[in-house]
């Protein structure tokens, strides 16, 4: 995971027309290095040096958890499937199951034609309008009939066009409303992401019960609810052996205290800090996780 990274970065300097010397001289390795991360034969260079080579080439820690995982792979599928079939999906799972970072990573690798906002319990109809046009990088000015129009607008004439929105269970009925207004306008002609924790699907399952107005036309309207599933033991260990861990004990307390990706990437940033370039063995984890 991290020699992928590593290499790709290695990779895109010398598109970019760094010279092999140069780049050899900033991360401190030899000719011969340079030559085999050239040609993806990396398996011979140590966990320790890997980091070193990472951390010289300022390669983000965030961009080391853009892990594969079940999870992530399904929220690609959702997103492929809003996009080319011009569906309204949803997506649940709890927090730090990875949902913004695979959105935002899928928002990334379509940029013209994807939308995402990243929702918030502050937002009203205005707010909400206005983000989304800002994700268009279209005009925020006008009343809300005029900001509706518009983002209908380039949602229709965009090939392919998917607005994604992320933390969708925190917003206000209002703007639930909104959204139908929306889709109505561009079925068939463009898709939407909503993503939010299981109270999302919950509160949409009870203002139906509840018969109030709205929200059972939503509800029809959402063409399959994606539930994620919890981070496995198997891709918890396999994480942590992309991060240069190989201690057994080691792997085998991360696995058992990091039941999501948010906790295990807490986990792992805050040891890597702590062993300083060091692997992180078993010992380190406890004292971060534990204070012993």
């Amino acid at each position: 995971m991290i020699k992928q990274l590593v290499r790709n970065e290695v990779l895109r300097r010398l598109e970019q027309g760094v010279s092999g010397e140069q780049l050899r001289k900033e991360i401190s390795v030899s000719s011969a290095y340079i030559s085999n991360i050239r040609k993806g034969e990396m398996d011979h260079i140590s966990d320790s040096k890997i980091r070193e080579m990472a951390k010289a080439l300022n390669i983000s820690l965030s961009d080391w958890f853009v892990v594969k995982t079940k999870s992530y792979k399904s929220i690609f599928a959702v997103c492929e499937e809003a996009q080319n079939h011009k569906r309204l999906l949803a997506i649940v799972g709890g927090t730090g199951q990875g949902k913004t970072t695979a959105l935002r990573k899928y928002k990334s690798e379509n940029e013209v034609n994807c939308f995402y906002v990243h929702c918030n319990v502050l937002m009203n109809k205005n707010d909400f309008l206005t983000e989304i046009l800002r994700s268009m990088r279209e005009d925020t000015k006008g009343k809300a009939i005029e900001k509706l129009q518009r983002i209908c607008s380039v949602l229709i004439k965009t090939k392919d066009a998917c607005l994604i929105l992320d933390d969708f269970g925190k917003v206000k009925d209002s703007i639930l409303q909104i959204l139908q207004l929306i889709y109505d306008e561009i079925e068939g002609r463009a898709g939407i992401v909503i993503a939010g924790t299981e109270y999302l699907k919950t509160y949409i399952d009870k203002m139906c019960s509840k018969d109030k107005l709205g929200f059972r036309e939503m509800n029809r309207r959402i063409g399959l609810w994606k539930e994620l599933t919890k981070l496995s033991s198997k891709e918890a260990k396999i994480i942590a052996k992309g991060r240069g861990i190989s201690e057994p004990n080691a792997i085998n307390y991360i696995i058992r205290v990091c039941q999501n990706l948010g906790t295990l990437k807490e986990l792992l940033t805050n040891a890597e800090r702590l062993a300083n370039g060091n692997e992180v063995t078993f010992d380190v984890l406890k004292l971060v996780n534990e204070g012993v």
